[in-house]
């Protein structure tokens, strides 16, 4: 749970200070794996917010903002980069 708390915060930290997050120390990622990661990252912040607290995670999935990435995410999908 912590190394997950960990990562987390360095995403976190990443997207606070405008740094691309296709971007990394070990490769190079493309548009369509930058999304793949965002996804999942966003995935384990959900997760990891109902472990603190359940009801605050369904108030956040209540205001849509799940939904909504999870659409932003299949139209950036479907194009062609």
């Amino acid at each position: 749970m912590f190394d997950d708390f960990k990562r987390i915060n360095r995403t976190r930290n990443r997207l606070y200070h405008h740094e691309p997050i296709w971007k990394s120390k070990h490769k190079k990622r493309n548009f369509q794996e930058a999304i793949l990661v965002l996804e999942a990252e966003y995935s384990k912040v959900y997760e990891a917010l109902g472990w603190m607290a359940q009801e605050k995670k369904d108030f956040m999935i209540s205001l849509g903002f799940y939904e909504r990435f999870e659409e932003c995410s299949r139209k950036h999908k479907a194009r062609s980069w």
